[in-house]
Protein backbone atom coordinates (compact mmCIF):
# COMPACT_ATOMS: atom_id res chain seq x y z
CA UNK A 1 0.00 0.00 0.00
CA UNK A 2 1.29 3.45 -0.90
CA UNK A 3 2.27 5.68 2.00
CA UNK A 4 0.93 9.12 2.79
CA UNK A 5 3.10 11.62 0.96
CA UNK A 6 5.88 13.53 2.74
CA UNK A 7 7.21 16.62 0.97
CA UNK A 8 10.55 18.37 1.49
CA UNK A 9 10.25 21.98 2.70
CA UNK A 10 11.00 23.50 -0.73
CA UNK A 11 8.15 21.49 -2.29
CA UNK A 12 5.51 22.34 0.33
CA UNK A 13 4.47 25.54 -1.42
CA UNK A 14 3.97 23.57 -4.66
CA UNK A 15 2.03 20.94 -2.73
CA UNK A 16 -0.24 23.55 -1.13
CA UNK A 17 -0.70 25.29 -4.48
CA UNK A 18 -1.78 22.00 -6.05
CA UNK A 19 -4.17 21.22 -3.18
CA UNK A 20 -5.79 24.67 -3.36
CA UNK A 21 -5.92 24.55 -7.15
CA UNK A 22 -7.62 21.16 -7.27
CA UNK A 23 -9.90 22.12 -4.37
CA UNK A 24 -11.01 25.24 -6.21
CA UNK A 25 -11.76 23.34 -9.40
CA UNK A 26 -13.74 20.67 -7.56
CA UNK A 27 -15.66 23.19 -5.44
CA UNK A 28 -16.57 25.31 -8.46
CA UNK A 29 -17.90 22.32 -10.41
CA UNK A 30 -19.77 21.12 -7.33
CA UNK A 31 -21.49 24.49 -6.88
CA UNK A 32 -22.40 24.64 -10.58
CA UNK A 33 -23.91 21.17 -10.53
CA UNK A 34 -26.70 21.76 -8.07
CA UNK A 35 -28.38 24.69 -6.33
CA UNK A 36 -28.34 22.57 -3.16
CA UNK A 37 -25.16 20.48 -3.28
CA UNK A 38 -25.02 17.23 -1.34
CA UNK A 39 -22.24 17.78 1.19
CA UNK A 40 -21.32 14.37 2.64
CA UNK A 41 -21.16 12.38 -0.61
CA UNK A 42 -19.25 15.24 -2.26
CA UNK A 43 -16.66 15.15 0.53
CA UNK A 44 -16.49 11.32 0.44
CA UNK A 45 -15.63 11.48 -3.27
CA UNK A 46 -13.93 14.85 -3.67
CA UNK A 47 -11.33 14.67 -0.90
CA UNK A 48 -9.70 11.40 -2.01
CA UNK A 49 -9.79 12.59 -5.64
CA UNK A 50 -7.87 15.73 -4.69
CA UNK A 51 -5.42 13.76 -2.53
CA UNK A 52 -4.69 11.12 -5.17
CA UNK A 53 -4.25 13.81 -7.84
CA UNK A 54 -1.59 15.62 -5.84
CA UNK A 55 0.22 12.38 -4.92
CA UNK A 56 0.08 11.05 -8.49
CA UNK A 57 1.58 14.26 -9.87
CA UNK A 58 4.39 14.04 -7.32
CA UNK A 59 5.13 10.30 -7.37
CA UNK A 60 3.38 8.77 -10.40
CA UNK A 61 1.55 6.60 -7.88
CA UNK A 62 -2.09 6.48 -6.80
CA UNK A 63 -2.44 5.66 -3.08
CA UNK A 64 -4.35 2.44 -2.47
CA UNK A 65 -6.04 4.10 0.50
CA UNK A 66 -7.55 6.75 -1.80
CA UNK A 67 -8.97 4.09 -4.14
CA UNK A 68 -10.30 2.13 -1.15
CA UNK A 69 -11.92 5.28 0.27
CA UNK A 70 -13.59 5.95 -3.09
CA UNK A 71 -14.80 2.34 -3.34
CA UNK A 72 -16.22 2.23 0.19
CA UNK A 73 -17.79 5.68 -0.17
CA UNK A 74 -19.49 4.64 -3.40
CA UNK A 75 -20.83 1.47 -1.82
CA UNK A 76 -22.15 3.54 1.10
CA UNK A 77 -23.72 6.11 -1.26
CA UNK A 78 -25.47 3.40 -3.32
CA UNK A 79 -26.28 1.14 -0.37
CA UNK A 80 -29.84 0.35 -1.50
CA UNK A 81 -28.77 -0.99 -4.91
CA UNK A 82 -27.58 -4.32 -3.54
CA UNK A 83 -25.07 -6.33 -5.52
CA UNK A 84 -25.40 -4.15 -8.63
CA UNK A 85 -22.70 -1.75 -7.44
CA UNK A 86 -20.24 -4.56 -6.74
CA UNK A 87 -20.96 -6.12 -10.13
CA UNK A 88 -20.20 -2.76 -11.80
CA UNK A 89 -16.92 -2.51 -9.88
CA UNK A 90 -15.90 -6.07 -10.76
CA UNK A 91 -16.86 -5.67 -14.44
CA UNK A 92 -14.93 -2.41 -14.79
CA UNK A 93 -11.91 -3.86 -13.00
CA UNK A 94 -11.77 -6.88 -15.30
CA UNK A 95 -12.30 -4.88 -18.51
CA UNK A 96 -9.80 -2.14 -17.66
CA UNK A 97 -7.23 -4.65 -16.42
CA UNK A 98 -7.58 -6.63 -19.66
CA UNK A 99 -7.27 -3.39 -21.65
CA UNK A 100 -4.10 -2.43 -19.77
CA UNK A 101 -2.51 -5.83 -20.45
CA UNK A 102 -3.39 -5.73 -24.16
CA UNK A 103 -2.23 -2.12 -24.52
CA UNK A 104 1.08 -2.94 -22.83
CA UNK A 105 1.68 -5.89 -25.16
CA UNK A 106 0.78 -3.81 -28.22
CA UNK A 107 2.76 -0.66 -27.25
CA UNK A 108 5.65 -2.53 -25.61
CA UNK A 109 5.46 -0.20 -22.60
CA UNK A 110 3.09 0.48 -19.72
CA UNK A 111 0.04 2.27 -21.00
CA UNK A 112 -2.14 2.24 -17.89
CA UNK A 113 -0.75 1.58 -14.42
CA UNK A 114 -2.38 -0.73 -11.91
CA UNK A 115 -3.26 2.26 -9.72
CA UNK A 116 -5.26 3.70 -12.62
CA UNK A 117 -7.03 0.34 -13.05
CA UNK A 118 -7.96 0.25 -9.35
CA UNK A 119 -9.10 3.88 -9.42
CA UNK A 120 -11.35 3.33 -12.44
CA UNK A 121 -12.84 0.21 -10.84
CA UNK A 122 -13.46 1.97 -7.52
CA UNK A 123 -14.99 4.92 -9.37
CA UNK A 124 -17.58 2.58 -10.90
CA UNK A 125 -19.16 2.48 -7.43
CA UNK A 126 -20.01 6.18 -7.92
CA UNK A 127 -20.78 6.50 -11.63
CA UNK A 128 -21.65 2.93 -12.63
CA UNK A 129 -20.10 0.73 -15.28
CA UNK A 130 -21.67 2.78 -18.08
CA UNK A 131 -20.42 6.05 -16.59
CA UNK A 132 -16.81 4.81 -16.71
CA UNK A 133 -16.81 5.12 -20.51
CA UNK A 134 -17.52 8.84 -20.13
CA UNK A 135 -14.84 9.09 -17.44
CA UNK A 136 -12.31 7.39 -19.72
CA UNK A 137 -13.21 9.64 -22.65
CA UNK A 138 -12.97 12.85 -20.59
CA UNK A 139 -9.70 11.74 -18.97
CA UNK A 140 -8.15 10.73 -22.30
CA UNK A 141 -9.10 13.97 -24.05
CA UNK A 142 -7.80 16.04 -21.11
CA UNK A 143 -4.56 14.01 -21.04
CA UNK A 144 -4.00 14.50 -24.77
CA UNK A 145 -4.73 18.23 -24.56
CA UNK A 146 -2.34 18.56 -21.62
CA UNK A 147 0.40 16.62 -23.42
CA UNK A 148 0.05 18.67 -26.60
CA UNK A 149 0.09 21.92 -24.62
CA UNK A 150 3.21 20.89 -22.68
CA UNK A 151 4.86 19.70 -25.89
CA UNK A 152 3.92 22.99 -27.59
CA UNK A 153 5.61 25.10 -24.94
CA UNK A 154 8.59 22.71 -24.93
CA UNK A 155 8.24 21.71 -21.29
CA UNK A 156 7.85 18.01 -22.02
CA UNK A 157 8.78 15.43 -24.63
CA UNK A 158 5.76 14.14 -26.50
CA UNK A 159 6.46 10.56 -25.41
CA UNK A 160 7.15 11.41 -21.74
CA UNK A 161 4.83 9.66 -19.26
CA UNK A 162 2.14 11.72 -17.57
CA UNK A 163 0.33 11.02 -14.31
CA UNK A 164 -3.12 9.94 -15.51
CA UNK A 165 -4.76 9.87 -12.06
CA UNK A 166 -5.65 13.60 -11.98
CA UNK A 167 -7.38 13.31 -15.36
CA UNK A 168 -9.33 10.24 -14.23
CA UNK A 169 -10.23 12.08 -11.00
CA UNK A 170 -11.57 15.10 -12.88
CA UNK A 171 -13.53 12.81 -15.20
CA UNK A 172 -15.08 10.96 -12.26
CA UNK A 173 -16.01 14.23 -10.58
CA UNK A 174 -17.59 15.63 -13.77
CA UNK A 175 -19.56 12.46 -14.53
CA UNK A 176 -20.77 12.14 -10.92
CA UNK A 177 -21.94 15.75 -10.87
CA UNK A 178 -23.30 16.18 -14.39
CA UNK A 179 -23.97 12.64 -15.61
CA UNK A 180 -22.41 10.59 -18.40
CA UNK A 181 -21.86 12.09 -21.84
CA UNK A 182 -22.06 8.82 -23.75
Amino acid sequence: MANIVEFPKQDRKHFMGAVFGFSGLYAEAWLLASPQPIVWPALMLGLPLIWLSVVDIDRFEIPDLASAWILLGGIWWHYGYGWGVMMDVLLVFLLVFLFSILAEKWLQKTALGFGDVKLLAASAAWVGALGISSVALLASVAGVVFTVMMWGIKRRRFDAPIPFGPFIAMGVWAVWLFGPIL
